[in-house]
């Protein structure tokens, strides 16, 4: 099957597409209530949809005695595509097909922040799973990462990442050759059920997830508004008060380093990060904190 041609088509064109791919076979009728338009207008967008091959129209018959039932299908390429999650030490991949239908995984260890090294941890794996179905063409990627996003390339602030400002779409195209998209972890869970999961009759809803911090997103109508401006997904960073009153960043985090020398500078005796927690108080510990983020 040719390669998939999305060039010129409209945003309703697009959303009727992605529709047919996320709901499966629909009538021009439910077609027309999720998108609010009338068989008519459904009939003159399929069209040119048809014509490019990336919609087909079936037909069934249900029973014997009555009409057969007529359904539009997306009609996708055998491509794929794959996705990274890069959450801590922890590294997964998974590639899929244009339905989002698992085909393989593979998962790994990072040694190392350093935004090089990383790239060729993902970019060995990547290689791996694609190696596998040679072929079946890969035509993009997609990279989750805990920390705020900017455009969908570049990584502004990532403690996996070393905290630094990293192009991390850039330097996965360089060395895989396929288009990379990058997005905050969380908003791509978000968007994945808006898509492919409980969310798909939901419309508006709010996203959760526990792991290393608590981290949120709310969607509405199948879209993840602002969430690279907005930081969605890092709760944990938020400034919220602290036990004397004071506003402190919940999320902020210290190194044990950094820990003990902050208090050593206090006058503590302890040799380990595990004493100094002992040793201090709630509001200690928010005070320290405080003082941490204003440096």
């Amino acid at each position: 099957m040719s390669r998939m041609d999305m060039t010129g088509l409209s945003a309703a064109h697009r959303r009727l597409l992605l529709l047919l791919i996320q709901q499966g076979p629909l009538r021009r009728r439910e077609l027309g209530a999720l998108m609010d338009l009338s068989p008519g207008s459904i009939t003159r967008l399929t069209k040119p949809l048809e014509g490019r091959g990336l919609v087909v129209a079936t037909s069934e018959q249900v029973n014997a005695t009555g009409r057969p039932v007529h359904r539009l299908e997306a009609a996708l390429p055998a491509e794929t595509i794959v996705g990274v999650s890069l959450s801590g030490e922890a590294l997964r991949v998974v590639r899929t097909d244009l339905r989002g239908r698992t085909l393989g995984v593979a998962a790994g260890v990072l040694d190392s922040a350093e935004p090089t090294s990383v790239v060729a941890r993902i970019g060995d794996l990547v290689e791996g799973l694609t190696g596998e179905q040679p072929d079946s063409r890969t035509v993009g990627l997609g990279v989750g990462v805990s920390g705020i996003v900017r455009g969908g390339r570049d990584v502004v602030r990532s403690l996996h990442l070393g905290d630094r400002l990293v192009p991390l779409g850039r330097m996965l195209e360089e060395r895989l050759g396929i288009p990379c998209v990058v997005a905050n972890d969380v908003a791509a869970v978000a968007l994945d059920e808006a898509w492919f999961g409980v969310g798909r009759d939901a419309g508006s809803f709010l996203v959760v997830t526990v792991g290393e911090g608590v981290g949120g997103a709310a969607v509405f109508r199948g879209v993840v508004p602002d969430a690279e401006a907005h930081g969605i997904g890092l709760l944990g960073h938020l400034p919220v008060a602290g036990p004397d009153g004071r506003m402190v960043r919940a999320g902020q985090t210290l190194t044990d380093v950094a820990l003990l020398r902050r208090a050593a500078s206090a006058g503590s005796a302890a040799t380990t990060a595990a004493e100094v927690a002992a040793g201090l108080d709630a509001a200690a510990v928010a005070v320290l904190v405080d003082t941490a983020s204003e440096q």
